[in-house]
């Protein structure tokens, strides 16, 4: 609909009532003229009023019944006045009572029942609860007014005349009823943001009850006449009630979900119950003339005092509310919006669009730091604190602020993007992790991290909050398997995969309880005798439906999940109890390996528990080998006090897969262990130069350190030759015999000898 199109109607609507009070200022000394002039203008308008009811809106689609009544409504309305423009055309003047009154009240009767029945078609239970203590003051107030300045009066002149007393009290109540209504209406409207829809109708039968009003107060004391002020508002009532009924068809029928919180409607409401209460106050010093004595004034004066208070407190409960508002929406150490906020967010743009048959494009971002539980680990959370800050800060500069980004917890941020495509998302996730390339720098420190990203696209990867998130969650893991500070999108072989993830730590949690569990053992060489040396204990889990599972796949979410900790105590018992059993059995004494993980050494109780289960199944500390991986030396403290407490029990202590992580000299001097245990990695390929020196370089480390090397991953003859030719002289690996069960392990220790191998 054009600007021209509305304002054409609107202008043609209001020429009536401004076309009227410029009579009334120029040509209304003439009473009989102005009376045929405002029944003619009264009839006219109510005729055009009546067509755009019934042309203008043919078929509502909403609220039916309240066209229906309302067209009535109307339609009696302009009888009444029909009927009035008659009578005094033929008669000159009206008698009172006559047919126009009993039509004009039937309308006011049409109206209520309109006004009921869309109230009934609009209401909602969710508004505030502030509506109804306004609702009952302004009603007490209204309901005092009109029975002290009109129903009162009505009574008393009636003379017991029934037929006017009705008519005349009629008025006065349905205007009370209408009144009523029209509060209700307007907070319903307010919470359902509709009130722009409707505004015109409330205000068209506001000003008509005020006509009425007007009118009935000046029939009472005899000082109405044609062309006052109540013909006035009810013209202009008429017109608006008009210009309403265009606007209506033009509208779209979808109301917007929220209330309308503009600064004007707030305010309003703030004060309604305010001035209504001071109103009421002075019409009541007027009904006395202003007679003040003593206790009227005191209690004037404490009336305002206690509404002044009750303005301050109420004031003062608002502000708290905001704060209230404020907080559970936004993350109060970033000041950036939370969960609650991102699940009504999407909600907002996923459901009204589609109310309106569009789905849009959107993009979430689910941000993890990489290595940020170090940084609380190592600098204290204070610092942890203060570096989301600053990471919140970084988004909100590189974002533009339209985007709404959210903290969910920890250091895990989300970006909601709407109206954007792949390709669109992949440059603004590259902008993202270009400008946290450089450090944080805060005080004293400089710190680098990087975020991990997830990006899941609505409507492909989903179509609500969870389902959203849950995609943006699992492409965000697959990112830091791909190694950090990176950024990839969801698809389908990746719920895949974290499909089964899932289902593997859901399983893994029963495993043990269920004694899927076993133990296969590798047997380490002399590469130079022949004889078995000794042997390395490898769980192995055999699940009832899903079959063999490696650890590969296991033991890092068995890691991730904390479960490694009682993985590893079944380990150490098993093990412990292998070799009890054969002693028990006459074998020749065997040293075994057990790997050990980082969570377990972070316990501090790992010593006690080696000793206890050392104790409790009664076997030598000098048969036990404890294998550790590199990444325990990323905290070099707390692990030589293990270590010390392992060596001082004589159990041995070994870094398996060397030379892949964390290793340095310095460190590795300053380690109590016993063996290194050089990586496959570095076997794989003799006849490349590199590799070959970094393996001389290992055993002359080792050897020099007066460590124990062993090879790993040993599959053919050629690299026994080597390692022999750099001095290694154990190892282990396929060639000799791959992870077999503890029974195929007695036969081998019973020959003790692999030199067929040799």
């Amino acid at each position: 609909m054009t600007t021209r199109a509305k304002i054409v109607p609107t202008i043609f609507l209001l020429f009536f009532p401004i076309t009227y009070f410029l009579w009334l200022l120029l040509y209304s000394s003439d009473q009989w003229v102005t009376s045929i002039v405002t029944s003619s203008i009264f009839v006219l308008l109510g005729f055009i009023c009546l067509m755009f009811l019934w042309w203008r809106i043919k078929d509502p689609n909403e609220v039916k019944t309240f066209w229906f009544f309302l067209r009535i409504g109307i339609l009696l309305y302009l009888i009444s006045n029909v009927y009035w423009l008659i009578s005094i055309l033929t008669f000159g003047s009206l008698v009172y009572p006559n047919f126009s009154y009993l039509f004009w009240t039937l309308s006011y009767f049409f109206y209520l029942l309109a006004l009921f029945y869309l109230i009934k078609e609009l209401d909602s239970s969710r508004v505030s609860k502030d509506y109804y203590f306004n609702l009952v003051i302004f009603m007490i107030c209204a309901i005092a007014v009109s029975i002290h300045y009109l129903i009162k009066p009505i009574v008393t002149l009636s003379n017991h005349d029934v037929i006017f007393t009705i008519i005349s009290l009629s008025f006065p109540i349905l205007g009370l009823g209408i009144l009523f209504l029209l509060i209700r209406l307007y907070y319903i409207l307010r919470f359902k943001g509709s009130f722009k829809k409707y505004s015109l109708l409330v205000l068209a039968f506001g000003i008509q009850i005020l006509g009425d009003s007007v009118f009935g107060y000046q029939s009472i004391y005899g000082t109405y006449q044609i062309g006052s002020t109540s013909d006035v508002l009810w013209l202009t009532s008429y017109s608006l009630i008009g210009v309403f009924t265009f606007y209506y068809s033009h509208t779209s029928t979808k109301a917007r979900r929220g209330i309308d919180d503009s600064v004007g409607f707030l305010y309003l409401e703030k004060i309604f119950p305010y001035i209504v209460i001071s109103l009421l106050l002075l019409l009541l010093v007027h009904s006395y003339n202003w007679a003040f004595n003593a206790l009227s004034f005191g209690f004037t004066i404490i009336f305002i005092l206690i509404i002044t208070r009750m303005y301050i407190i109420n004031n003062r409960n608002e502000s708290l509310l905001k704060e209230y508002s404020y907080l559970a929406y936004h993350d109060q150490l970033t000041g950036l919006y939370n969960r609650a906020s991102f699940i009504s967010d999407l909600y907002g743009l996923i459901e009204r669009p589609a109310l309106r048959g569009i789905e849009k494009n959107m993009a979430i971002f689910l941000l993890d730091l990489d290595g940020f539980k170090k940084v609380n680990d190592t600098l204290g959370h204070f610092t942890g604190d203060i570096l989301l800050k600053m990471v919140a800060q970084r988004l909100r500069s590189v974002l533009d602020e339209k985007i709404r980004i959210y903290r969910l917890g920890g250091d895990e941020f989300l970006i909601l993007i709407p109206n954007i495509d792949e390709k669109q998302s992949e440059t603004i996730a590259k902008t993202v992790l270009q400008q946290f390339g450089s450090p944080f720098v805060f005080e004293h420190h400089e710190l680098t991290i990087t975020p991990s990203i997830g990006i899941s696209l609505y409507p492909e990867h989903g179509k609500d909050s969870e389902a959203l998130v849950k995609a943006a969650d699992v492409a965000m893991y697959h990112a830091k398997e791909k190694g950090k500070n990176n950024f990839h999108f969801f698809n389908s072989d990746l719920n895949r995969t974290f499909s089964r993830k899932i289902v593997i730590e859901t399983e893994l949690r029963k495993a043990i309880e269920n004694n899927e569990f076993i133990l296969f053992y590798q047997p380490k060489v002399n590469l130079k005798t022949g004889k078995i040396v000794g042997i390395e204990a490898l769980i192995r889990w055999t699940h009832p439906k899903l079959g063999s599972i490696s650890p590969v796949e296991f033991i890092p979410i068995a890691e991730e999940t904390g479960m490694i900790v009682d993985i590893g105590e079944w380990v150490l018992r098993t093990a412990c109890k292998q070799i009890k059993l054969w002693h028990e059995k006459g074998l020749p004494e065997m040293k075994v390996s057990v790997n050990a993980s980082l969570r377990q050494f972070q316990l501090g109780s790992f010593p006690r528990l080696v000793e206890e289960t050392l104790e409790l199944i009664g076997i030598s500390p000098d048969l036990l080998e404890i294998e550790i991986t590199e990444s325990i030396m990323q905290n070099v403290n707390e692990t030589i006090p293990v270590l010390k407490s392992l060596r001082a029990l004589g159990v041995k202590v070994s870094i398996d897969d060397f030379g892949t992580g964390y290793s340095s000299l310095y460190v590795l001097k300053e380690l109590p262990i016993d063996i290194i245990k050089i990586d496959k990695s570095f076997l794989d390929d003799i006849n490349d130069y590199k590799k070959r020196s970094v393996v001389k370089s290992i055993l002359d480390i080792g050897n020099n350190l007066g460590l124990e090397v062993v090879a790993e991953g040993i599959e053919n003859v050629k690299q026994i030759d080597l390692l022999l030719k750099y001095h290694c002289m154990v190892g282990q690996g396929y060639y000799f015999s791959k992870p077999i069960p503890a029974d195929e392990v007695e036969v081998l220790i019973n020959s003790n000898s692999m030199t067929s191998y040799l």
